[in-house]
């Protein structure tokens, strides 16, 4: 199946809202190396895939990245956090969003904490 997959949103506040907003202010987090976020229109999720430049324990990359990530989408928005060590990539080298929304399926979601 091919297709071009979105790269905005309109969040339930009725913001448009692209997703190198996100991307953007994440990546300005210190241990953040790569940020690639997508959305899961069934679970009406975000999902923030990350690469790391350092190994942090989950509830302190929650702690860090819910208020920043919360700032841009809105309070009201469920986010959901993935750390890959590479992203996935098409056979032509660009990151497969379509992997990593195939894999979030099947990953149980931790809550964020506060």
């Amino acid at each position: 199946m091919l297709g071009r997959v979105a790269d905005s949103m309109r969040t339930k506040s009725g913001k448009s809202l692209y997703f190198f907003e996100v991307e953007t202010a994440v990546q300005e987090e210190a241990t953040v190396a790569q940020c690639k976020v997508v959305y899961l229109e069934e679970n009406d999720e975000w999902l923030v895939n990350l690469v790391l430049h350092i190994a942090l324990e989950e509830d302190e990359l929650h702690l860090r990245l819910d208020e920043l990530c919360k700032d841009v989408l809105g309070e009201n928005q469920t986010i959901r956090y993935k750390v890959w060590d590479a992203f996935p990539l098409t056979p032509n080298g660009k990151c497969d969003v379509r992997a990593m929304k195939s894999i979030a399926k099947f990953q149980r979601p931790s809550e964020n904490k506060k």
